[in-house]
């Protein structure tokens, strides 16, 4: 398995309970946009972005923090699973952090929101063959 680390948004209790148990279960660390560096991007390979659900109070400040943190790294050749706990994946954020991932060459391997149906255990099943 390739090195993952596992970004949560630090206001938002659900994504860092979600992003502890998914990095668990697939002997990642954690951490928040705010401790990524570039000693860090050299040494990993994939990220999994645990984002608020859109409806979340927070939400905006947190997405954009993902936007900014992002925006001027060097992540070519980096890979990236966005996940969400739940939600429509229609709002514009998500829109502006793709393009900025993708403009800074990352590639996304999966964009996953998790269906109500789906247990988190469910969804690191579908996810893990990518890393």
């Amino acid at each position: 398995m390739k090195s993952t680390i596992v970004i949560y948004g630090h206001e938002s209790e659900l994504t860092k309970a979600d992003a502890k148990h998914i990095a668990y279960h697939i002997g990642a660390q954690t951490t928040c946009p705010r401790h990524i560096d570039d000693a860090m991007l050299s040494n990993v390979e994939n990220f999994i972005l645990c984002l608020p659900s859109f409806a979340a109070e927070k939400a905006e400040n947190e997405w954009r923090e993902y936007i900014s943190t992002f925006r001027n790294k060097n992540i070519k050749g980096k890979y990236f699973i966005l996940y969400i706990p739940s939600g429509s994946p229609s709002s514009p954020m998500l829109g502006e952090l793709r393009f900025v991932l993708s403009q800074r060459g990352a590639r996304i391997l999966s964009q996953i929101i998790r269906p109500q149906h789906y247990t988190i255990d469910e969804w690191i099943s579908a996810v893990s063959p990518s890393l």
